[in-house]
């Protein structure tokens, strides 16, 4: 939970450092970055304490071939402040942020079988009326009864299963009074 909130105080500062093409440029090399840090190598040459902020920076920039300028520097702030390990996370709260403000956001759902394009859509469709935000879905297998979708960068979860309604119904009905 630290991490995460320290993760969008450096979101919120770079968003309001750089313009929004400088956040799509960072934004644009997530995926090389979040490579970076599934290297076990580099991840650890990341969090040496006793390497210098500057090498480390060196190294990144050059991985992501990064020219001057001001989304150099803001990484060379975070190296500095030893948060370039924070750097998937900040990336991550940049994109919900950004995404935020357009009043879009991406679900993920979560379904025991397959469901019809249809239903899918319809379930878009009355979620995004539901929350204000135009919903991005994507579909994962899970092997539970029910189905699940979980809204991120507004914290939302929906479940639902029939196991759980009928024990719900069963203990209304047989314990009205509770």
């Amino acid at each position: 939970m630290v991490c995460q909130s320290l993760s969008r105080k450096y979101a919120n500062a770079l968003i309001g450092t750089l313009s929004e093409s400088e956040c799509l440029e960072l934004l644009d090399k997530r995926s090389q970055i979040e490579a970076c840090f599934e290297n076990q190598d580099f991840t650890i040459l990341i969090k040496n304490p006793f390497l210098d902020f500057q090498k480390k920076l060196l190294i990144l920039s050059e991985i992501l071939e990064l020219s001057e300028g001001k989304v150099k520097n803001a990484l060379c702030i975070l190296a500095q402040s030893h948060r370039l390990e924070l750097l998937v996370e900040i990336l991550k709260e940049i994109e919900n942020i950004l995404m935020r403000r357009e009043k879009r956001c991406y679900a993920t759902i979560f379904l025991d079988g397959n469901f019809s394009e249809n239903a899918l859509n319809h379930f878009k469709n009355n979620l995004s009326k539901k929350i204000g935000y135009e919903v991005e879905l994507r579909e994962k297998t899970w092997h539970q009864e029910g189905i699940k979708c979980c809204v991120e960068g507004l914290d939302l979860e929906i479940s639902f299963s029939s196991q759980s309604f009928i024990q719900d119904l069963e203990n209304f009905v047989l314990n009205p009074f509770k």
